[in-house]
């Protein structure tokens, strides 16, 4: 499940000094560094592993500060499997294609590959969560109904769930009644109902 939110959508006001915008910032990723910190330890003592990767154009604070946890972890953890919780900073959908297509032509630049050879699995291999599956489940918070430029390839069979419920309030009981409108749903993948229940279907 991939979760999608933004606190507040609000803009900084044109009067704000550059320094205080910054300083905010910086602050801002401080309590970020933080909180993972406390949870990275938390999902390695039950044998998950929380990836700070897929990070966007002009994430190199948010990467640093990200990493720095990750040096807490003993040899055994970082081969962690029972979880894992995927951040992604200033990412954007847009950027990440972007990246895969500029990597498939400077392999058509090079003679490596023909334009005509480019499938959907090399597209998919060229993203940044290459090594995570679709999501089956997006929960996106705060009363929007939109997916805002996130996981734009990895969406196509990915269930939409939207709710009023902000992110801090965000529970087990709204988790329970986001499963529950996922179980609700036939996952079909591009086919008709009529296909999806015939045993003979792929």
């Amino acid at each position: 499940m991939f979760s999608r939110t933004t606190p507040g959508n609000r803009a900084a006001p044109e009067h704000d000094p550059l320094h205080l915008r910054i300083a905010t910032a910086v602050m801002v990723l401080g309590l970020i560094a933080g909180g993972v910190a406390v949870v990275w330890q938390d999902m390695a003592s039950r044998n998950g592993l929380l990836q700070t990767g897929a990070a966007g154009p002009g994430a190199a604070p948010s990467r640093a500060l990200l990493k720095l946890p990750s040096a807490t972890l003993t040899p055994a953890q970082t081969g962690n499997a029972g979880l894992r919780l995927q951040i992604a900073m200033s990412y954007g959908g847009r950027w990440d294609i972007t990246g895969a297509v500029r990597q498939l032509a400077a392999k058509c630049a090079t003679g490596a590959l023909r334009p005509v050879d480019i499938t959907e699995q090399q597209v998919a291999q060229a993203l940044a969560l290459a090594d995570l599956p679709d999501p089956d489940l997006f929960v996106r918070t705060g009363g929007e109904h939109r997916i805002s430029n996130f996981l734009l390839w990895n969406l196509a069979y990915t269930e939409l769930y939207f709710t009023d419920c902000l992110w801090p309030d965000f529970d087990a009981g709204e988790l329970d009644a986001a499963l529950a409108f996922f179980g609700a749903r036939e996952r079909r993948f591009g086919r008709t109902p009529e296909q999806t229940r015939s045993p003979t279907s792929a």
